[in-house]
This record gives C-alpha cells, structure tokens and sequence, in this order.
C-alpha cells in the first residue's frame, strides 16, 4: 500500500493551482486590455504590468471588476465572468481524509497586503 503527503499539504497544493488559473485570467485579460502578448506580462503588486513599461498596467481591482460583469457588455475573449477559479489536487496514492475543508483568499490593495486564511474541520470514521 502506497500513501501520499499529509492532507493539509494537498490542500496547499490544490490553493496553488487555484491561484494559477487566477493569475493566468489576471494576464490574459490584461494581454487583451493593453493590446500585448501574454509573455510580455508580469504580475506584481497588485496590477499586471508591461514588462520593462511600468506605466503601461491595469490593476487586479479593475480587472476584478471588469470580470464581475456589467448587464449588456460582453467580457472580452469570450472569457468567463469573475476573477476566481477552483481546482482539485488529484492523486493516484493513497490518502485518508474524513472531514471539510475551507480557504478564503482577501486581499487589500490599498497597502498591497494578502491574507490566506484555511479552515479545516476533520472528524473521525464512526467505530
């Protein structure tokens, strides 16, 4: 029998592919709104930036509520509404969980601060 890591580490694992596929929409939004190719992008405090441009940016705030739509405005690229995604980590080991799980992600722009908090509830299987 084979196991895999802990579960509070799967679940780090699965925040981090969440956040990828944020930052992916984050960039390909932004590729669209500045007229640039995705490789010349950069993510870093709190807007997506023109590499070797900091002038030419737009901010996560914006790109948030861009996303969140407005009624009769198409998103651009035909991308999904809002700036949030989900994943799920998926291992072929063996793993043992008996429980829930919850994460929310907030984060302030105005002192460019983020906050990760988890909660997780784990229970045992009935004797």
């Amino acid at each position: 029998m084979r196991t895999t890591c802990s579960e509070p580490t799967k679940y780090l694992w699965t925040v981090e592919l969440a956040a990828q596929k944020v930052r992916a929409k984050a960039i390909a939004f932004a590729s669209h709104k500045l007229e640039v190719g995705e490789q010349d992008l950069e993510l870093e405090c709190g807007a997506v930036y023109v590499k070797g441009v900091r002038g030419m940016n737009v901010s996560l705030s914006e790109i948030s509520r861009t996303l969140a739509g407005n009624v009769g405005m198409s998103l651009p690229g035909g991308m999904e509404p809002d700036l949030a995604a989900t994943a799920y980590f998926n291992s072929t080991a063996l793993t043992f969980a008996y429980g829930a799980n919850a994460c929310e992600v907030e984060i302030d722009l105005r002192p460019v601060m983020c906050e990760l908090s988890a909660t997780s509830w784990f229970t045992t299987a009935a004797s």
